[in-house]
């Protein structure tokens, strides 16, 4: 019963942390990419850019619609998480 709500919450935890059109969302690319290529492919999406995060691999943007959260994963975004879930965790 515990481990079933503990996964529940996990769930409900993880669904909220993902990026949602019409805010602002943080694009996690990388580690291993330099700061130039991580701004050229997220330059590359056409998103209006909010922000450089804490990290080399980590930039804000505001995504626009659905067209831009997908145009960030084939730019080589591992992760577009919502900003104001990524700011509970410490970033930026």
């Amino acid at each position: 019963m515990a481990l079933t709500a503990f996964m529940a919450f996990g769930v409900l935890l993880l669904s909220s942390a993902v990026g949602q059109p019409g805010e602002p969302g943080l694009l996690i690319f990388p580690p291993n990419w330099d700061r130039h290529k991580v701004m050229d492919a997220a330059l590359s999406i056409n998103a209006p850019l909010i922000d450089i995060g804490p990290a080399a691999f980590v930039v804000s943007v505001f995504l626009e619609d659905h067209a831009t959260i997908s145009r960030a994963h084939q730019a080589g975004a591992l992760f577009v998480l919502n900003a104001k879930t990524a700011a509970l965790c410490g970033a930026k």
